[in-house]
């Protein structure tokens, strides 16, 4: 398995990693289905040029996806969000996501930055354990985080600091 970031003439594999992964598991994310399907080209790869997207793969297949989403502002810019974080169904459990997560992680610090951030469903007890064991913490929860379509979900944020 090998994880790398995503170039522009990756733009169908990030298209079908990221709209299988808001089918597959909705609530997991905070964004739409229908909104991303939607999207022009020219959208999708706006994604690649302006955040650090990558895949990781099994042979020739795209298992997984994960993404950093930069903080554009000077006082800000030591910052970045982990986003998009997904696994096949059928590659869970086989250290995909921890390969992904080291990578990112390792990207994070080598570009200079000092923490990366996140926000995780409050009930996926899965990933709030996989998040720790990667060394990331609880700073806070937002209530209502999301809309779900069963109500509201909170959000539980987590840092990883880098320094």
């Amino acid at each position: 398995m090998i994880v790398r970031r995503l170039a522009p003439d990756d733009l169908e594999v990030f298209r079908d990693l990221r709209l299988t992964s808001l089918r597959t598991d909705p609530d997991n994310f905070a964004s739409d289905y229908d909104v991303w399907e939607a999207y022009s080209d020219q959208k999708w790869a706006s994604y690649l040029d302006e955040e650090s997207v990558f895949s990781a793969f099994d042979g020739d297949a795209p298992v997984g996806l994960i993404g950093l989403i930069p903080q554009l502002k000077s006082r800000l810019n030591h910052r970045t969000e982990l986003a998009m974080v997904y696994v096949k169904p059928d590659h869970r459990g086989t250290g995909v996501a921890d390969a992904m997560l080291s990578h990112v992680i390792a990207f994070a610090r080598d570009a200079g930055l000092l923490q990366i951030e996140l926000s995780v469903n409050a009930a996926n007890a899965r990933a709030i354990q996989f998040y720790g064991r990667h060394e990331f913490a609880a700073y806070g929860r937002l209530p209502r985080g999301f809309r779900a379509d069963d109500g509201f979900n909170d959000d539980l944020l987590m840092v990883l600091k880098l320094d």
